[in-house]
């Protein structure tokens, strides 16, 4: 049986939406999104909207990380065809998407996207 998930809007203090959207020169559904996620001053949406690289974590501290970068490196140069194995919850589906597009318009290479069936073939990689 499918279970029927019954989503639950906040409703944000609109004082606190309008105050913040003011305050950022943002559009008012931004700062709802932000009020509702309780970030509703002007130092922690800035800090939140913030694109800082030096918060970033090394890719490369993963295990094989380089094998991996020089794969795909060769599989690019040989345009060999690249299926992206995705993940079907929200993040997993547009990280993927992003990977796909990215490969198809700045390498044109042939890619694909696979995103396995939770129900029939669980989570991480299978067959």
């Amino acid at each position: 049986m499918r279970r029927v998930t019954k989503w639950q809007i906040n409703k944000p203090n609109e004082k606190a939406v309008s105050t913040l959207a003011d305050a950022l020169g943002i559009p008012p559904m931004t700062a709802k999104v932000l009020v509702s996620r309780h970030i509703d001053n002007k130092e922690s949406a800035e800090a939140f909207l913030s694109v800082d690289p030096s918060g970033y974590i090394d890719p490369y501290l993963l295990p094989d990380m380089d094998a991996a970068v020089k794969m795909i490196a060769k599989a690019i140069a040989e345009k060999k065809k690249i299926t992206v194995f995705g993940d079907y919850d929200v993040d997993g589906i547009t990280a993927s998407f992003i990977v796909y597009d990215y490969l198809r318009r700045v390498h044109g290479t042939e890619t694909d996207i696979y995103m396995p069936s939770r129900e029939s073939e669980g989570y991480g990689l299978s067959k």
